[in-house]
């Protein structure tokens, strides 16, 4: 399985307003060596507590950073930056919690997991969101939309099957009452659960 990543942009998170609200403009291609950097995404940390603008703007700018300018990040900062977006993972706001795990997605995908307690905070948004259906319909399909890019990953296989629950809220994904495209995410997720022997057997029980 290659790493697609389809997540579209937020460009107007990044736009010449939020730029003027924040202060901040677009992060250089620096080495993580340079302080000026480490200054950059500690800024945009702390964005991550200010208002849904300022927030939108931060995990966009975490989004691209991680995307090309990955392999220039340190160990320091790229540890900085996904704990202080696994926190968003609780935010009340539906539309920053979301782009929070779509930030996580991609850290997943880039470095094969995450640390426990953050894949446990995105495991239990991805369930959340999943079981929000009935009530709003577009967190869900994001949920399911993260969900078939994690499950890629064997730790996130791992632990999205330790709940009882998770194969359920898959099938449930298949009803013909769902929208088409909660269908094909939750078949896709179920396709990628079939490259770990031991859910497998579940599978078959």
């Amino acid at each position: 399985m290659g790493l697609e990543l389809p997540f579209p942009s937020l460009d107007y998170a990044c736009s010449e307003l939020l730029y003027k609200e924040t202060g901040i403009a677009s992060l250089p291609a620096l080495n993580d060596t340079d302080s000026l950097f480490g200054e950059k995404i500690t800024e945009c940390c702390t964005l991550l507590d200010g208002n849904h603008e300022q927030r939108a703007y931060a995990l966009a700018m975490f989004y691209n950073i991680i995307l090309v300018e990955e392999k220039k990040i340190g160990d320091v900062s790229m540890h900085q930056i996904h704990s202080a977006v696994a926190k968003c993972l609780l935010d009340e706001d539906v539309f920053i919690s979301g782009q929070a795990a779509r930030v996580l997605a991609v850290v997943a995908l880039l470095h094969g997991g995450l640390a426990e307690e953050e894949g446990t905070l995105l495991m239990q948004w991805i369930h959340a969101s999943l079981s929000s259906y009935a009530e709003q319909e577009q967190p869900a399909l994001l949920g399911a939309l993260v969900l078939g890019h994690v499950l890629r990953v064997p730790q996130l296989r791992s632990l999205f099957a330790e709940r009882s629950d998770s194969l359920s809220l898959l099938v449930t994904g298949l009803a013909p009452s769902r929208n088409v495209q909660l269908q094909y995410h939750a078949l896709f997720a179920l396709w990628l659960l079939t490259f770990d022997p031991l859910i497998v057997a579940q599978l078959q029980e």
